[in-house]
Formats: structure tokens, sequence, C-alpha cells
């Protein structure tokens, strides 16, 4: 089951089969898809940052309804969003009549969502609020059989790629939605200059993988387990995924090094905190107590792209620091934190990537746990606090 639906992210490329999107407003117009090319944030014109206005739309080449794989995401035609698909609907698979968008289905394009959200919202907090909302427009998505669950969760990873920019620069949304991975969908839209990106990224979010009932997979097995549908259970897990103790911990990272500010204040700021019996976030992972085998390769990878960034340097001499304490080694949350900032990714990227790279495991335990049928229920036992004795305080 895994296997089935690792496929995207094992091999960074989007599976060869046509995935029709049941989001008719989500698809980028001709118009969209023939955008500027990328720049940073800063350099964004007022269009940019509003985001796509014109709603243009193109019908299916013949390449494109012959089924090659899928590269980019053309708009339907009027044709296609008011009625039956020009092609014929007796020439669909039955996984794409399921997710083909229900007519009236109400548009939502990355202007609409980005005017919904404060500038600063966090990546991992946009990817939140686009689940509900892609689910709402999916009329298909109740008991769906395995085989259009599978489909309809690689569009989804698909497009929790693209839409990480959505608050900033919702301009890059369709432009992201073109590139062969999800690993070049992020760099795109997070707009990373680095040639390497794309493959550092994709390390990133291999290494990131399934790991066990971590708190997110069991968030999402947990909602399965009550019948909901692939989008509740996804946004189960990331809402879990949000918890400081979980993926927000890259946040907290992202925090500690910015305390830092410098790397000649690294034992300084760490020494303080051990004192004050305040944690060193990023360090040490009760399931690997000789060191977490993730990260070596993050570090490494932050090293061989940008060793004199600034931020790589801090995190670079926190190590050096929490080493020579005698404390743990770090865990993949600082690893993550490297290499984002390596890459010049914004903030919270890190945490878009821990759960990015964790969601073909959501999957697999959410269509493993409908295979099994039952729903989990734990028993909670009431224990009555111990007696005190009389007088004791």
């Amino acid at each position: 089951m895994f296997e089935d639906v690792a496929e995207l992210l094992w091999t960074g490329h989007l599976p060869p089969v046509p995935t029709p999107w049941p989001l008719s407003g989500v698809l980028p117009t001709a118009s969209e898809q023939a955008g500027p090319p990328s720049r940073g944030a800063s350099s964004l014109s007022p269009a940019e940052r509003a985001g796509p206005s014109s709603r243009e739309a193109s019908s299916l080449s013949p390449a494109e309804r012959s089924g090659p794989p899928l590269r980019a995401t053309s708009s339907l035609s009027p044709a296609e969003r008011s009625g039956p698909p020009s092609r014929g609907a007796s020439s669909l698979s039955a996984a794409e009549r399921a997710s083909s968008p229900p007519r009236g289905t109400p548009s939502l394009s990355p202007a609409a969502l980005a005017a919904l959200l404060p500038r600063g919202t966090p990546p991992l907090s946009a990817l939140s609020a686009l689940v509900p909302l892609l689910a709402a427009s999916d009329e298909g998505r109740f008991a769906a059989p395995p085989e259009q669950d599978k489909a309809r969760a690689r569009r989804i990873i698909r497009h929790l790629g693209a839409w990480v920019c959505v608050a900033q620069a919702p301009g890059r949304v369709s432009r992201a939605l073109k590139e062969d991975t999800v690993a070049a969908s992020l760099a795109t839209a997070w707009d990373a200059k680095l040639k390497r990106a794309p493959e550092l990224i994709n390390r990133a979010l291999i290494l990131s993988a399934d790991h066990e009932l971590n708190t997110s997979t069991f968030a999402a097995r947990v909602t399965a387990s009550s019948g909901a549908d692939l989008y509740a259970c996804m946004g189960a897990a990331l809402a879990a995924l949000s918890g400081h103790r979980h993926g927000g911990s890259c946040d907290r990272v992202e925090a500690l090094l910015t305390e830092v500010g410098r790397p000649e204040r690294a034992a300084q700021v760490v020494h303080g905190r051990l004192r004050r019996g305040e944690a060193v976030t990023g360090f040490g992972h009760r399931l690997y107590p000789h060191g977490d085998p993730r990260t070596p390769p993050l570090v490494e990878a932050a090293l061989s792209v940008r060793p004199e960034s600034l931020r790589v340097r801090i995190a670079r001499a926190v190590i050096d620091t929490m080493r020579d304490a005698g404390h743990p080694p770090p865990a993949l949350d600082l690893g993550l934190v490297m290499l984002a900032d390596a890459l010049g990714l914004p903030s919270g990227a890190a945490t878009v990537l821990f759960g990015l790279g964790r969601t073909a495991g959501w999957v697999a335990h959410i269509l493993e746990q409908r295979e099994q049928g039952h729903l989990l229920r734990p028993r909670a036992r009431y224990v009555d606090p111990l007696p005190t004795r009389s007088g004791s305080p």
C-alpha cells in the first residue's frame, strides 16, 4: 500500500496518468500559464501579489486528451465547465468520472484564497486553509474506492506543493503547477534561485517520509477510522503537524537561530537557555539515542551550497556548542531548517518540507485503516487521586 502511494515522493515525479483535478477554478488559465518569469518576493509587481485575474479558458490539447504524464494543468473550456467533457463521457475512466467537477462547482483561484489570508500567513497555515476548500468542491470524495482516492491523493499532494506561496505570492501558484515534480513545484513557489534546489528539496522530502505512528500519522489514521473523507483525514494530519511538539518544532528551531543572531553568540544563548532550564530545540530524538540518521545528509547539503550564509553559520555554531557541552546530536528539525536557510526559503518552509514528506505515508495509513474497517476508539478509565494524610501539605 505504502509503495503504491509513495511513488510520487520516491521518484520525485508525477504519476504518468491523467489525473484531472476536481476544481475548475484552481486550474491555471492560459494567461496564467504564460505568466512572467519567477522573481524574488520583494520584486513582485502589484498584479503578481494580487494573483492572476484573467479567467480565459483553454481547451485540452489532443496530446492532453490522449493522457500523457501530467506536466501542467490547463483550464477547462466553458463547455467542459457547464456540461460533459468534450471528449465524451464514455471515454473517461471510472476514476476520472468520479473526480470530474460537478455542475455549479464554486471556483477557487489563488487570488481568491490570498484575499482571505493575512499576508504573513505561514505556509502550513495556508495549506491547512486550502484543503477544506478543495474538499467542498469535490462531491465525489465520500466513500470513494481506493483507486480513486489514490488518484485524488496524488492531486492533493501536487497542489499542496504548489500553493505554499499563496498568501505572499499567489501569482506563482500557476507556474508551480506546471513543474514536473513536487520538489520543483516547491522550488518555483518559493522562488528558489539555486539550480540544485529541486534536488535538495526532494532529498528533504524523502528523509522526512513516514515515520511509524507519529502524531500526524496517528491523527490521520484515527480520522480515517471514523469514515471521514480523504481531505478530512489530511486536514487532521496537518492540524496535528502544526503543534510545537511535532512539525512546529521547526518553527522553534528558527526562533532559536534568530535569538542567537550571529555565530559568536551561540555559546552564550545555548548556555543561558540550559542554565534557566529551557530547551534547546532541535537536538536529540528519543528513537535515535545515538543520533538521528536523517540529519547529516541535510546538514551536508546546506554546507555544500551556502556555507557562507549567516544562518547556516549560526546553525553550525549551535551544533558545535551543543556537541562540546556533551548534549545529543541534532535532530531532523534542525537539519531541515538549516537546509531551508541555505536555499533561501521563507520562514516556515522547513515545517512544510517536514509535512509534505509525510503525505504519502499519511495516505497509505488512511487507506490501510479503511481496509481494516474498525473504529479506533481507545477507552479511558478514571483513577482517583491518591488520598493525602491529614495535616500533610
